[in-house]
């Protein structure tokens, strides 16, 4: 567009020229934006670049998740950018450019998904069916766990391990349910740990209680079992594994398991860390529900021999395949107390 103006001088008398001034409201070519990386990212400040289409003047303003470019704009001579931290989610970036009569693009855009949460697991439980009727208990050395997860809007379920709290974890496999899972060799409460991830390897964790009963009368378990627990004491309870050898160490009052191999046998040792005072009580119940010792000690000391099918006197062949342990250490002011606890092999039943 070309406008006419009036010009003075210094020439007494006013002097009219003709000029012309070209207006400039045509904005630039919007850049073409595009991020550095895939879609999905557990990187929180991500980066993207941009290319100018033509008609710019080269300055540049990028913003996060708005096109109201009146505040908080970031401006650049740059083609590329790096966010500042952004939480998880979806988040668009877009990129302006500028002319040299002020005008401002229209926005390019790139989006990015960051994800940085493993998926939710849904359902982690197993079946096992005799006759057609879902059985709580089990007497097999597998059993069937039925598997459910999603990722949400995030990178999606990629793959899951496995492992009995007693094992190594199992290789990461494809995700897939229901799937056959081995049992260790023992019977009583098993904890079955499982995790899972999505493609950028964000895991999540579940367990699962299996209950193994030998001999098995059915799939509500039997009285033997059963009558493990008159103590009062809940399954979940019984929380750790005792193995041969290695120390635990705890404070409180805690519950653990002694799962023994046929011929195998030792002591249960407590031991109470110098400079504390209190006493350490301990109970041993073994699968049939019976009390095999209760007390209390100082320092360290070992209770009662575990044993199973080593042959010798009724106190140590009687066929038990797991005990249940629960120690408690708390002074008399009802403060938690340190303890180790322990399972020490023994070749040899003591005569009792």
């Amino acid at each position: 567009r070309r406008v006419f103006a009036d010009f003075m001088n210094d020439i007494s008398g006013p002097v009219t020229t003709k000029g012309s001034i070209i207006l400039d409201r045509m904005p630039p070519q919007t850049p073409f934006v595009e991020r550095v990386g895939a879609y999905y990212t557990v990187d929180q400040t991500p980066e993207f670049r941009w290319q100018p289409q033509g008609e710019g003047n080269g300055q540049f303003r990028w913003k996060v998740d708005s096109l109201d470019f009146s505040f908080d704009v970031q401006n650049t001579t740059m083609r590329f950018a790096k966010t500042n931290t952004l939480p998880e989610g979806y988040h668009v970036f877009y990129v302006q450019e500028r002319d040299e009569a002020g005008n401002w693009s229209s926005a390019g855009s790139a989006d990015v998904h960051i994800d940085r949460s493993g998926p939710n697991i849904q359902v982690f439980n197993f079946s096992q069916y005799i006759n057609g009727s879902a059985c709580v208990y089990t007497s097999a050395n597998w059993v069937y766990l039925n598997i459910a997860a999603d990722d949400g809007d995030g990178s999606g379920v990629k793959e899951l391990h496995l492992r009995n709290a007693v094992s190594d974890w199992s290789s990461w496999v494809p995700f897939a349910t229901p799937m056959s899972w081995t049992l260790p060799p023992m019977y009583g409460k098993i904890s079955v740990l499982l995790e899972v991830r999505d493609e950028l390897e964000n895991t999540s964790a579940s367990s699962l209680n299996v209950i193994r009963d030998d001999p098995f009368e059915g799939c509500n378990g039997n009285d033997s079992l059963d009558t493990a627990y008159v103590t009062g004491l809940e399954l979940a309870d019984f929380v750790g594994s005792i193995l041969p050898g290695v120390a635990i160490s705890g404070d409180g009052d805690d519950f653990y398991q002694v799962s023994l191999m046929e011929g195998a046998g030792g002591f249960v040792r407590v031991n109470r860390p110098a400079g504390y005072d209190a006493e350490i009580g301990l109970s041993i119940w073994d699968d049939r529900g019976d009390l095999r010792t209760t007390g209390t000690g100082t320092g360290s000391f070992r209770e009662v021999y575990l044993g199973k099918g080593l042959g010798q006197w009724d106190f140590c062949d009687d066929g038990i395949d797991i005990y249940y342990i629960q120690v408690f250490s708390v002074d008399s002011a009802g403060d938690y107390q340190p303890y180790s606890l322990s399972f020490e092999t023994a070749d040899a039943c003591p005569h009792p």
